[in-house]
């Protein structure tokens, strides 16, 4: 089966070795030595021992070189250790020889299944597992349009036709042919088998077909014994079942319960052979052997028959009053002793006295009834009126003992157990209470003396004093338990089993002891070693009831089924059959949920209307139904269930259904209605165990309430609610864990880390405070600390303890360990198929190795899980696969956005003033998962004002116009022009793609400028473990100014000619690193440019960056930063001047920056914010410029006219706001200014921008705001 298992399951798939056929190129038939490693080969392959199977292919291929079946096995062997290339060379090959050859046809479809058509593949084994089976078939046949395929992929197609309409006939000749064409390959034949074993026409056939395999001399006993098994224990009583049976238990003959079945139906067989030979058998004689056998169901069935014939048999009637009396009906059994009396006169004496026992036990049995219940008084009235009839009977003064024991009436009980061990020396429930009396007092040297006093007196009863002295050792671990002292319990608890074997409760104990200590699977094995040890058939009911109730405490309800159902019906107390019934309801309400999950809503209500059926008036078992309602997804439905048996019984108090209801409430998470019903409830009426039921639903209130408030970020209200929890003597352990929580949240690590190890130190065991720790010690930062604790919680956890192990694994993702959260989270996947939030995690790991449509499939299939499960949503109203998804989904932002911008920068009119606006249209599209696909186009107007045209303005060529000679050479020049205004607009485009390791654009400046050329980037982003950083390699524009931007014309083209200079680019290549610490985070940043233009002086820059961030304030919805960012930029050459061959940037050779940040942003419901103030000191150096430096012709010509040099000190500052609001969950609208003031640069931008989002964006508010910004800013 475990190859079927690994193709369900979606791993690589397998196929086994075709027979060649008569092709265009003859396939080589394997001679005798190729045929025999062949098999070899294909029998390691199918026990999945792939390098001993490549072992033997490797040997064939040195006899035949190009045997087609070897080579295909060997490309099989190379897809499953993914090796793909060498693969496709054996199909080339297979394909260049043995084109029409089955064994290239077999490797050909394993290769397109694992590789082009994986995720159909995928699709259609979801749909199989989904119970989707005629879907399922269905794409299967889509994946083979040429018919079914050999091997393992055969064997995966035929099940799925098995499964779908009308499809087992077909499947099972196909299977039986798949068997047939490879013999030596048992699995066709194996899954054949399980297939008819899962019918009961054919389940005989199939467990014979098993038994055949298994004869087989390379058998895989360990895959065929328990599918052998399991058509055994689903056997009718069809004598031709014994030879299997003996066959199966000539190779597993320690198998107890297939030997007890074997067994029964052997005696069945004899007993139907003595009943048909023996015509003499009577209904009497046989009622009176089952009553002297114990047999009471079978004695009472035989004398109630006879009772028919002879209704005046005295002897019969007081034997079937045996028979009520024994079975605890002791109305009944006097009803008829009394009629025995009348009718048998002669034994009337006998009767009598029975009739009296009767009376005496009767009245013992309602007063343990009624202590069981709490009712003491009524219990002691009732024992005493027993006494009455018999004063010295020890039973009864043993019992009234112990009722005054649970009254705390110690000197009462102590006297009255005194009384008994007068009367009976060895009466166990005086010995037992005397012992339970001496531990309770701690009188452990009475206790001893007692005990080693019995054992002395009456030697052969050395038994029974053991298990006393295990009763007592029950009771001390029942103490430690209570105060805590779980080490010392647990060895109470496994003294008190080796002293006393057979008792069901003390085993319970221990195992439940066990289950607390997340140890749930050597807590079964307790329960089931109790099951093999020799006891009465009473014993065995008590222990068969106790391990149904351990196994059902652990969610194994087919388990506890199964244990109820060994029970003899001669052994079902009422709590016995109460618990089938609420086992039986459970299960009919699980064919319900999975009828309501599957949308077959009609036999989902049937289902449930059977469940009520079964339930009655009984609240608790109404109860049952309500909750499988509740954790189905119907809230509404399962809390009227019980709210209408409420309204219907308010005629007196119910507080067991009240505290039921308040448990379906706290289930559903209706914590304000739960609240108010908890309030009005007056917990002074309650029993002691109702109020601690009480007190435990408003400390879940609390906890919940308090988590809530946590993950809402609103961390007063969380520590308020838990601070009545924190209070107690010691704390509670859950709100502690909670606080950890919040102070995590908090960044109070220190805090939160010395919670975590505290409760280490109080429970070593604590694997959750271990997990806490090692969060906390990751973030801060202790990484070598943090993977030493992980390390020993995982060798700590238990293999039985899913939700520890799967807080491992998410620590494990965390940390970035992913092959071992990988291995792990499979792992529980295959221990625990049906827990949900394993497959969520499974998920979330490919998510963080960035595998985002594979974690799709995950979640997707974890969704499915919950819906067959129920589960209900979280505080967010969505499940966790479905926030999963939502989270995924998130990452496919496609939106649309515009914007228009206005720019300022005050200066000198047509020269150095630049006041720029633009209107950008910005969309973005998802690709996948992965990324976006980006467009951007934006209209830019841009202007600079009038310029004066004459000699005065450095701008162009204009100073000409008072260079003396150049005045004399052009006489007609004139020495002023007027104005003229400098203007120039356009349309930017950019195109690009961006996803979490790489942005890369490509664009135009504006097309109408005076200049424009293309622009573009890539940008890779990285880390090396904590350190984050970045490689930019991009041109962009320079746009301090209309000449560095747009470039300009020179002005006066009638005395200075046509000609344009500007349009200034820099390609440059930057890298960024930064790394956060706990309390503060560095960043550094190197670049190298390279500035050209036309008609403008090449220019280089060298600037480097570095800083300090320094967090303030860290909440979930607001953040408030500062820091410390020193700068440094070099130019080669000074070219913030605008005259011909100059760049109009700012470009000092040295300046130095000292910058001190001060960041602020947040959210509210609907609107996110954000603030930034500075304040900068520098110091910059800048050299002497020729006016024309471009043209030395020029130069001379100006009379060598020279800028001067300059530099100094200077102070800054800058402010920056934005805010944006959500109108709703797809339209945003937005707007920021920005200002920044320095000695000689005070530019001013104003925004305005809307944003519409195609798919609707849920959560919170992002934060901080993201406006649309124009290209010319990337």
């Amino acid at each position: 089966m475990t190859c079927l298992l690994m193709a369900a399951g979606g791993g690589h798939v397998r196929a086994a070795p075709a027979p060649a056929n008569n092709t265009a190129t003859p396939a080589v038939t394997a001679n005798r030595d190729v045929s025999n490693l062949l098999s070899s080969a294909t029998l390691w392959h199918s026990r999945h021992r792939n390098d001993l199977a490549r072992a033997a292919l490797e040997k064939a291929l040195l006899v035949q070189p190009e045997q087609p079946e070897v080579l295909s096995l060997l490309g099989q062997i190379d897809i499953e250790e993914n090796k793909p290339a060498e693969a496709n060379k054996a199909l080339q090959t297979l394909r260049a020889r043995y084109p029409n050859a089955p064994a290239t046809k077999a490797l050909a479809d394993v290769i397109r299944i694992n590789t082009v058509d994986k995720s159909r593949i995928a699709r259609a084994r979801l749909l199989q597992r989904s119970g989707q089976a005629d879907a399922a078939f269905a794409e299967y046949k889509a994946l083979f349009p040429d018919g079914p395929p050999t091997g393992d992929l055969g064997v995966e197609y035929y099940r799925a036709q098995a499964n779908a309409t009308n499809g087992w006939p077909a499947a099972q000749q196909g299977l039986a042919n798949l068997s047939k064409a490879s013999p030596e390959d048992s699995r066709a034949s194996q899954s054949l088998a399980e297939l008819m074993i899962d019918r009961p026409s054919s389940r005989l056939a199939g467990t014979r077909m098993v038994a055949d395999l298994a004869a087989r001399p390379n058998a895989d006993l360990n895959a065929l014994l328990p599918l052998w098994q399991k058509g055994l224990s689903k056997a009718d009583g069809n004598l031709a079942w014994l030879p299997l049976y003996q066959r199966y238990l000539a190779l597993a003959p320690n198998d107890a319960d297939i030997r007890a079945a074997y067994d029964k139906l052997n005696a069945q067989q004899a007993a139907r052979t003595r009943m048909l030979n023996d015509p003499a058998y009577k209904s009497r004689q046989a009622g009176i052997k089952a009553l002297d056998q114990g047999r009471l169901n079978d004695a009472e069935k035989s004398l109630d028959a006879a009772r028919v014939k002879r209704p005046n048999d005295g002897e019969l009637l007081g034997s079937l009053g045996l028979v009520k009396m024994r079975q605890g009906d002791h109305k009944g059994a006097q009803e008829l002793f009394a009629q025995a009396v009348r009718k048998d006169p002669d034994n009337a004496g006998k009767w009598r006295s029975l009739l009296k026992t009767s009376q005496f036990w009767g009245a013992m049995s309602q007063a343990r009834d009624a202590r069981d219940a709490g009712r003491l008084d009524e219990a002691d009235r009732l024992v005493r009126g027993a006494l009455a009839s018999d004063p010295n009977n020890p039973d009864g003064l043993a019992l009234l003992g112990d009722i005054a024991l649970d009254d705390k009436r110690d000197k009462d009980a102590e006297r009255l157990f005194q009384q008994a061990l007068k009367v009976e020396p060895d009466n166990d429930t005086a010995l037992r209470g005397m012992i339970t009396l001496y531990s309770r007092q701690q009188r452990r040297t009475e206790l001893a003396n007692l005990l080693g006093d019995l054992r002395r007196r009456f030697p052969r009863d050395l038994a029974r004093f053991d298990k006393a002295e295990a009763a007592a050792l029950s009771d001390d671990a029942d103490r430690a338990i209570a105060e805590g002292h779980n080490g010392p319990a647990l060895a109470a608890l496994e003294r008190a089993v080796v002293l006393d074997p057979g008792n069901a409760w003390t085993r319970y104990s221990l195992a439940s002891l066990y289950r607390k200590l997340r140890l749930p699977q050597i807590g079964r094995e307790v329960m089931a070693e109790g099951m093999r040890q020799p006891m009465e058939p009473d014993d065995r009911a008590q222990m068969l009831y106790a391990q149904a109730i351990y196994l059902n405490v652990i969610d194994d309800e087919a388990g506890a089924r199964e244990s109820l159902a060994q029970i003899p019906a001669a052994n079902v107390t009422p709590s016995i059959k109460r618990m089938q019934t609420t086992l039986a309801i459970r299960d009919t309400a699980r064919l319900a949920r999975e009828a309501h999950a599957a949308g077959n809503d009609d036999e989902s209500e049937r289902r449930y209307g059977e469940a009520l059926t079964m339930a009655g008036d009984d609240p608790e078992l109404i109860g049952e139904v309500a909750r499988a309602r509740v954790s189905a997804g119907q809230p509404d439905q399962g809390l009227a269930l019980m709210r209408d048996w409420l309204a219907a019984h308010a005629d007196k108090p119910q507080p067991d259904a009240q505290l039921r209801y308040a448990e379906l409430l706290s289930t559903a998470e209706r914590d304000e209605e739960l609240g108010t019903f908890l309030a009005s409830m007056d917990p002074s009426t309650l029993g002691a165990d109702q109020r601690d039921e009480w007190q435990d639903l408003q400390d879940r209130l609390a906890l919940r309430q308090a988590d809530r408030a946590r993950a809402l970020g609103d961390f007063d209200t969380a520590q308020r609610k838990l601070e009545p929890l924190l209070s107690r003597q010691p704390p509670d352990k859950r709100a502690l864990s909670t606080l950890g929580d919040i102070y995590f949240d908090e960044r109070r690590f220190d805090d939160a880390r010395k919670i975590a190890e505290d409760q280490i130190r109080q429970d070593p065991t604590n694997q959750d405070a271990r997990l806490s720790l090692v969060r906390v010690l990751y973030e801060q930062q202790d990484d070598e600390a943090a993977n030493r604790e992980l390390d020993r919680a995982l060798a700590e956890a238990s293999p039985d303890d899913v939700w520890t192990q799967l807080a491992a694994v998410r620590r494990l993702t965390a940390m970035e360990r992913y092959d071992e959260a990988i291995a792990l989270n499979d792992r529980l996947r295959t221990q625990f198929p049906d827990t949900s939030a394993v497959t969520v995690q499974r998920g979330r790991i490919a998510q963080s190795q960035r595998h985002y449509n594979e974690a799709k499939g995950w979640y997707d299939q974890a969704r499915k899980e919950e819906i067959v499960q129920g589960a209900l949503p979280g505080y967010d109203g969505m499940t966790s696969a479905e926030s999963a998804i939502d989270s995924l989904e998130s990452r496919r932002n496609t939106y649309v956005a515009a914007g228009y911008e206005i720019d300022q920068k005050k200066g000198d009119g047509g020269i150095s003033m630049f006041n720029a606006r633009a209107v950008p249209l910005y969309g973005q599209y998802a690709v996948g998962y992965d990324g976006h696909v980006f467009a951007q186009t934006d209209y830019v107007s841009a202007d600079s004002g009038d310029l004066p045209l004459n000699g005065t303005s450095e701008f162009g060529t204009l100073p000409f116009l008072n260079v003396p000679s150049f005045r004399a050479a052009n006489p007609g020049v004139q020495s002023d022009y007027g104005t003229k205004r400098q203007k120039a607009h356009g349309q930017a485009l950019m195109l690009g793609y961006e996803n979490d390791w790489i942005r890369a654009d490509i664009g135009h400046t504006p097309v109408g400028f005076p200049i424009s050329y293309v622009t573009g980037g890539v940008r890779l982003f990285g880390n090396l473990g904590r350190y984050n950083y970045w490689v930019d390699a991009s041109r962009r524009p320079m746009t301090g100014s209309m000449v560095s931007y747009a470039g300009a014309y020179l002005p006066l083209p009638e005395v200075f000619g046509d000609g344009k200079w500007g349009g200034v680019r820099r390609d440059a290549i930057t890298f960024h690193a930064s790394r956060d610490f706990l309390k503060w985070g560095i960043f550094g940043e190197a670049s190298v440019a390279r500035l050209t233009g036309e008609n403008v002086l090449n220019n280089s820059e060298v600037s480097a960056r570095a800083g300090v961030d320094l967090p303030l304030i860290y909440k979930r919805d607001m953040r408030l930063n500062t820091g410390l960012t020193l700068f440094f930029d070099s130019f080669a050459q000074n070219e913030r001047y605008y005259t011909y061959g100059h760049g109009g940037y700012y470009s000092p050779q040295t300046y130095v920056s000292l910058t001190l940040p001060l960041e602020w942003y947040g959210r509210t419901q609907r609107w996110s914010y954000y603030l930034r103030g500075s304040v900068s000191f520098s110091q910059s150096q800048e050299k002497a410029m020729p006016y024309f430096p471009t043209n030395g012709a020029l130069q001379a010509a100006s009379g060598d006219l020279t800028y001067g040099s300059g530099g100094g000190f200077g102070v800054g500052f800058s402010l920056t706001g934005r805010a944006e609001y959500w109108v709703n969950r797809h339209w945003v609208i937005g707007g920021q200014v920005q200002f920044e003031r320095s000695d000689y640069y005070a530019p001013n931008r104003f925004l305005v921008y809307m944003r519409y989002h195609f798919d609707a964006r849920r959560g919170d508010v992002p934060m901080p705001p993201s406006p649309v910004r124009p290209i010319w800013s990337y």
